[in-house]
């Protein structure tokens, strides 16, 4: 009976104030044969990888929700960091292999042979390393040689004497410098495991539950381990936590960082049925939908959507007027192309902009590496052949309105 009334209690405080927020209005959806697990935007937004259970994955078009790809078998789809590839893991008679899939044509371009099927997918972020998460060990791969490196396991059997007590990998993320493993456990702890030294250097009391890591790799956030709190955000630097939400871990079946880490995205899809969007800065809540048990949700690179699933429905939302706070815009007003782009960068401000235009170009880690002036009209290039190749935020000031739009450099 107090787990009961807690429970309702957690979901009147989420849903309190709930006329003041926006309503999360979407685009479109559609509806998939299977349940919808895993969502991940294409870097250029154009398509969302649609992994599905128990091993499916399908690509649609973000524009108009058609599924142009489908392969059954195939599970722990990831893009590559500049979108012409998917890797995958894919079974067949001869056993379980890691796959390369050519984006556009959606054939398979390359693959190598692994030992078992595992229960969590990671690549590097110098995409040199593939991590595979079983029970105990996680085994590491080298994606050029296509050889195994190592295994290791995270924990020892003889610990856990009783069954369902060992502390599994729930999900898994690589840190920005490549280092670090972070995983939650099935037992409770948000761990650190250090992939050269082979162990666990940190562990906090989470929630044993959904993790994501921000695009800058700057905060994790992570289902809760405290009473009362849904999810908790840490600055990775510090190991400090910055924000919480409040509301039941349990309930918990999503978290998305908006790519400007302003914001965050919690699925509720248990006795909640929630979809809320919060901005950090205060822990406010922005947005919400009702509609049933929302799993997974992922903002686009361009600031533009949030996509999230109820079972087998898949939804895509415009979150482009809740992303807007103060006199800062996110990328409504402009459109960068090609994404990803080698040399020159195209921006088009649809005739918004009037006047001097101040432009930076960031960094992932907050340096600016490029600033320039421009005269306002409708379109405008950069030259970004100088500058190295990884994920940069164009900052445009005109006037007291900054506009800022993520792009990704080859």
């Amino acid at each position: 009976m107090k787990t009961l009334l807690l429970s309702l209690v957690l979901v009147l405080l989420m849903c309190q104030n709930a006329s003041a927020v926006d309503p999360l209005q979407w685009i479109w959806k559609k509806t998939q044969i299977y349940r919808i697990d895993h969502l991940k935007f294409s870097p250029d937004d154009k398509y969302i990888l649609v992994q599905g259970y128990p091993h499916t994955t399908e690509i649609v078009e973000t524009a108009t929700g058609t599924t142009i790809f489908s392969k059954e078998e195939m599970s722990g789809s990831v893009w590559s960091k500049d979108g012409r590839r998917i890797f995958a893991l894919q079974g067949n008679p001869d056993g379980i292999f890691c796959v390369t899939v050519e984006t556009g044509s959606w054939k398979t371009i390359d693959s190598f042979w692994i030992a078992s099927l595992y229960s969590n997918f990671s690549i590097s972020e110098d995409e040199h390393t593939l991590a595979l998460a079983g029970s105990p060990y996680i085994s590491f791969y080298d994606l050029i040689t296509k050889k195994k490196i190592k295994s290791v396991a995270y924990y020892n059997y003889l610990d856990y004497p009783k069954p369902n007590t060992q502390p599994t990998i729930f999900q898994m993320v690589w840190s920005k410098d490549n280092r670090y493993i972070i995983y939650s456990a099935s037992t409770g702890p948000l761990n650190f495991w250090d992939v050269e030294k082979d162990k666990i250097i940190y562990s906090y009391p989470a929630g044993g539950g959904y993790l994501d890591l921000s695009d800058d790799g700057s905060k994790i956030a992570f289902s809760s381990g405290k009473k009362g709190y849904a999810v908790e955000i840490m600055d990775i630097a510090t190991k400090q936590i910055v924000a919480e939400v409040m509301g039941a871990s349990y309930d918990v079946t999503g978290i998305g960082f908006s790519p400007d880490v302003s914001t965050i995205a919690v699925a509720f899809g248990f006795s909640s049925t929630l979809l809320n969007i919060y901005r950090l800065a205060n822990v406010e809540l922005k947005a919400q939908a009702k509609y049933s048990s929302f799993r997974s949700c992922v903002f686009s690179h361009n600031n533009k959507y949030l996509t999230s699933s109820v079972a087998d429905i898949l939804y895509l939302f415009d979150v482009r007027e809740i992303l807007s706070v103060g006199g800062e815009r996110v990328d409504s007003t402009l459109e960068l192309y090609p994404i990803p782009v080698t040399n020159i960068l195209k921006v088009n401000t649809k005739g918004n902009l009037q006047g001097i235009i101040e432009i930076d170009i960031v960094n992932i880690t907050g340096n600016i590496v490029k600033t320039l002036q421009k005269n306002s009209f409708e379109e405008m290039t950069i030259d970004v052949s100088d500058i190295p190749s990884g994920t940069y935020t164009l900052v445009m000031a005109c006037g007291k309105t900054n506009y800022k739009i993520r792009f990704i450099k080859l």
